[in-house]
């Protein structure tokens, strides 16, 4: 069962601020079941701290005049950029956010703001060209 828009925010918001506690891989021993859970706390803590500045400045959200290519658009970080500004250490905290949890992260928050919807630059698509194309 996936959650709604406003599910997720709570989800979101009842997590603490960012760098407050532990961070997410604290106590985890490598390859461990902890590990996924750490790693899906650590994507939630992601989607948070870029939640909070896209709230704060919805126009995190806008891409740059001219910016049409797909893959630019996913690629577009501006929220997670002004969160690593306002938490000097976020990534390292957050054991360091890999393509997938960036990508997730993005989406989440577009998806709660009802921004417009890119995708996630950790999973590549591949289309093949029909004929006569």
């Amino acid at each position: 069962m996936s959650l709604s828009r406003e599910e997720w925010r709570a989800k979101l918001d009842a997590l603490p601020e960012p760098m407050t506690g532990p961070p997410p891989w604290k106590d985890v021993e490598p390859g461990s079941k902890g590990g996924e859970d750490a790693y899906q706390l650590a994507s939630e803590y992601t989607a948070k701290a870029m939640l909070i500045m896209a709230d704060e400045n919805p126009s995190l959200l806008d891409f740059p005049e001219g910016m049409t290519d797909s893959w630019d658009k996913a690629m577009y970080g501006a929220t997670w950029e002004a969160a690593k500004e306002r938490w000097p250490g976020l990534d390292d905290w957050l054991g360091g956010i890999s393509g997938n949890m960036f990508g997730w992260a993005n989406q989440l928050v577009r998806w709660i703001k009802e921004a417009e919807q890119v995708g996630n630059p950790a999973i590549v698509t591949i289309r093949m060209k029909e004929p006569g194309e």
